[in-house]
C-alpha cells in the first residue's frame, strides 16, 4: 500500500502538479526530469514512480537555480519534460519556461496548496520552524520571522 501511495503520488505530480516544461515530446517512453530534491526523495519516489508507471525516468538532479538556468538556455529546444521541486519563487519569475496547467483535483487540495499560479502545485507540506531561546532574548515578544527584523 505505501508503494502504491507513494507512486501515485508522484504520478500524480509528474501528470498535473508539478511543472511541465515548454514543448519537449516525450521520447522513447522517458521523462526527462530536472530536479534540486534531496536523495532521500528521489530514492524514495522515483523508483517506484518507474515501476508504477513503466516509464522510465532521465535524472538530471541540479539546484533550482541551475535548474532553471538550464531551462532558459534550452526553451527553443526543451530537454526536459517535468521539473520536479524548486522553489515557487523561482517558477513565479519564470512563467515563460512552463506550460500552464493545473491538475483535475486541485480542489481537492488544502486551498493554501492550491496550484494558484497555473504552472506550479505544491506536493510537500513543508514549514519552517523558529526557535527562540528565551534565556537569550530578554523581554523581546517573537512569535513570527517579522519579530526579529532589527527596526530603528
Amino acid at each position: 500500500m505505501k508503494k502504491f501511495v507513494t507512486s501515485s503520488i508522484l504520478a500524480a505530480c509528474m501528470a498535473c502538479a508539478l511543472v511541465g516544461c515548454s514543448g519537449q515530446e516525450e521520447k522513447d517512453n522517458t521523462l526527462v526530469i530536472y530536479s534540486p530534491n534531496s536523495e532521500g526523495l528521489i530514492e524514495a519516489v522515483i523508483p517506484a514512480f518507474e515501476e508504477e508507471t513503466g516509464i522510465k525516468v532521465e535524472l538530471q538532479q541540479v539546484g533550482t537555480g541551475e535548474s532553471i538556468k538550464k531551462l532558459e538556455a534550452e526553451k527553443d529546444d526543451p530537454v526536459a519534460d517535468v521539473m520536479f521541486g524548486g522553489q515557487n519563487s523561482h517558477y513565479l519569475t519564470n512563467k515563460d519556461l512552463f506550460e500552464e496547467y493545473v491538475g483535475e483535483n486541485d480542489d481537492l487540495v488544502i486551498e493554501e496548496y492550491q496550484n494558484k499560479s497555473g504552472i506550479a502545485s505544491s506536493y510537500t507540506l513543508d514549514g519552517s520552524c523558529l526557535i527562540v531561546n528565551t534565556n537569550l532574548i530578554g523581554d523581546i515578544k517573537v512569535e513570527s520571522y517579522e519579530d526579529l527584523l532589527i527596526r530603528n
